[in-house]
């Protein structure tokens, strides 16, 4: 069992490449899971309220499906690393959509938001497990505790979130996410080869 664990941990090192976007998928998922009702223009009655959030989710859910579901495609057609580029650049896309919702609260564009933060989160998560089968040699206890990190930084955000009643500076979070894809695309630039099959 020593031995295991030992030879997990010995193989996180080499997985830095990647680790920003554990980063980026902790806190995005915080924001995924807690944040987007709190866009709605104003407070409406409780019954609407409860349509509204159900209407966002079920947004959150298409987009989480198409974006898994696109991930393996693009990385079959174009590779794992132009697929990273692609879940990166569309992370950014997500911030630019959130920031336009935070300037010019309107349903519809909470509703759009959702969707495309959903897309992001779950393109990003598939990504993660075709890296790690495809330039990690399947190993997924090392990947498993690497996304440690994922866990560490949602609960960071969600002790903020709570701490702060739920009055967090959105613009600026967000807009230190996005410009988080700079290093995190250079990271990824240094991903080990592909194993051939």
């Amino acid at each position: 069992m020593w031995k295991v664990i030992k030879g997990t941990i010995a193989y996180i090192p080499t997985m830095y490449p990647v680790l920003l976007v554990l980063v980026i998928d902790g806190l995005s998922l915080a924001f995924y899971s807690s944040e987007i009702p709190h866009l709605f223009p104003y407070e409406p009655d409780k019954d609407l309220l409860n349509k509204l959030a159900g209407l966002a989710v079920i947004s959150m859910g298409v987009g989480s499906t198409i974006g898994g579901y696109l991930c393996g495609l693009v990385a079959d057609k174009k590779g794992s690393r132009f697929a990273g580029d692609v879940g990166l650049y569309g992370f950014v896309f997500s911030c630019a959509v959130v920031q336009a919702s935070l300037f010019w609260p309107s349903i519809w564009l909470t509703i759009i938001t959702a969707f495309f933060w959903g897309f992001t989160l779950f393109y990003i998560e598939a990504w993660m497990y075709i890296v790690c089968s495809r330039h990690y040699h399947g190993k997924s206890e090392a990947y498993s505790v690497n996304k440690q990190l994922h866990s560490v930084f949602y609960l960071i955000a969600q002790i903020a979130i709570f701490l702060t009643d739920n009055d967090l500076p959105l613009k600026i979070i967000i807009a230190g996410l996005a410009l988080l894809v700079v290093p995190t695309l250079l990271m990824v630039r240094k991903l080990p080869p592909a194993a051939q099959h």
